[in-house]
Formats: structure tokens, sequence, C-alpha cells
């Protein structure tokens, strides 16, 4: 198990109000996918947004 799986498992996402208007559940497939990505452009290709 890794420690990422852990982590995202702690949070009850449903709970959480998003900005498109629907729970964060759906983050966490985003978080783990982004996690096994291994640069800003594969994780781009995702379209999810990285920072410098």
């Amino acid at each position: 198990m890794r420690l990422i799986d852990v982590e995202i498992g702690r949070y009850n996402w449903s709970a959480f109000a998003w900005g498109c208007t629907k729970t964060a559940a759906h983050l966490t497939d985003d978080l783990l996918r982004l996690t096994a990505e291994q640069s800003s452009e594969e994780a781009r290709a995702l379209h999810i947004e990285t920072t410098p």
C-alpha cells in the first residue's frame, strides 16, 4: 500500500463541496492519476493543472 493511498483515504471527499457544483469525490481519481505521472508535461496532458 502506498502512502498516497492512505492519505487520500483519510478524508470523506463526498462531504466537501467543490467549485464544479459537485462534491470533491471525483478528486480522488485525479489525485491518483497525478501521482502516477512523472512530469508536469504528462500531468498537463491529462488536463491537470500544475504549478512550476
